[in-house]
């Protein structure tokens, strides 16, 4: 079926009050990404589960203005008053292979409304290095010096065996993202030599509030348990399932979720569920760290 692009509700419904376990009822975008996994608890009949399958840049049919020529980009070319009109224009799979150090995108695009929104998920498919910028301002680099200026001659720090999708969230809140126009752009870097075939595609997508965000990536704990009341029931989105790390003891617990492919997402609400009187079980007991590379982490 052909339906407008916009918001929709997943519901799903059952007889009898038995959970579905571990079944799910899963949404894919165009680009393979999960962007909604849910289930019916124990208990629950009925369950609407909103969601926005829009894309605000679509992969694969968006048109980029591009420069690959080798030369360097104007100043101001990733921003809406100084963008270049005389680039040329093609969609992903029909660029030239790039001949420089450094290749340069940028798409505009629309935003009608932010209030339903949390957040936006940018995704460029890269090999080497990226800079990414919105309505001019840098909010990732991938691959490349930090705390540096990046030049048109400036190589990347490695790369990796195939292109893959790296995904940037966006928070509504730092009010980056505007209502009306709003422009994307992406600058390639290579590492030692450019792909014999032009591998770029880019995408942004708006982000419902209060969706459940814990799909593409790798949930650990510490200690780590298997089982029936394993390490994994901490992440499975499941009312139904727990994870228990001691019989009649209270102890700590660690728990750990890394996105994929250096993904990192901004988190507008969280919520833990936990289980008898133990003190350090309570919200007075919880510790709520960030880290931009899993290695430095800050109290939030």
């Amino acid at each position: 079926m052909c339906r407008p692009a916009t918001t929709y509700a997943l519901v799903l419904k059952k007889q009898g009050t038995g959970g579905w376990g571990n079944s799910k009822a899963t949404v894919k975008l165009a680009d393979g990404r999960t962007l909604l996994s849910e289930s019916l608890a124990a208990g629950a009949t009925e369950k609407e589960y909103n969601f926005n399958p829009a894309y605000s840049v679509y992969p694969q049919w968006t048109h980029w203005s591009y420069l690959v020529d080798g030369t360097a980009a104007p100043a101001g070319w990733n921003t809406l008053s100084g963008a270049p009109s005389n680039w040329e224009t093609q969609r992903p799979g029909q660029f030239f292979a790039a001949s420089g150090v450094t290749q340069y995108y940028f798409t505009k695009f629309q935003i009608e409304d932010l209030t339903e929104f949390a957040s936006m998920d940018i995704a460029v498919n890269v090999k080497a290095g990226v800079v990414v910028y919105l309505n001019g301002v840098e909010i990732r680099r991938y691959n490349l010096p930090e705390n540096t200026e990046v030049k048109e001659d400036t190589a990347a720090t490695g790369e990796s065996g195939e292109p893959f999708l790296l995904v940037i969230g966006e928070a509504v809140q730092r009010e980056r993202l505007v209502v009306g126009e709003n422009i994307l752009a992406f600058e390639l870097h290579r590492y030692e030599a450019n792909e014999e075939t032009n591998s770029f595609d880019g995408s942004a997508i708006l982000i419902l509030d209060n969706m459940y965000l814990l799909l593409d990536g790798t949930g650990t704990t510490v200690p780590a348990l298997t089982g029936v009341e394993g390490s994994d029931k901490v992440f499975d989105n499941n009312s139904a399932t727990k994870m228990l790390t001691a019989t009649g003891i209270c102890e700590g617990v660690e728990l750990i979720w890394s996105w994929s492919n250096d993904r990192r997402e901004p988190i507008g609400r969280y919520g833990l569920v936990s289980g008898n009187d133990c003190n350090n079980r309570h919200p007075s007991g919880w510790t709520l760290y960030g880290s931009n590379d899993g290695e430095s982490w800050t109290v939030l």
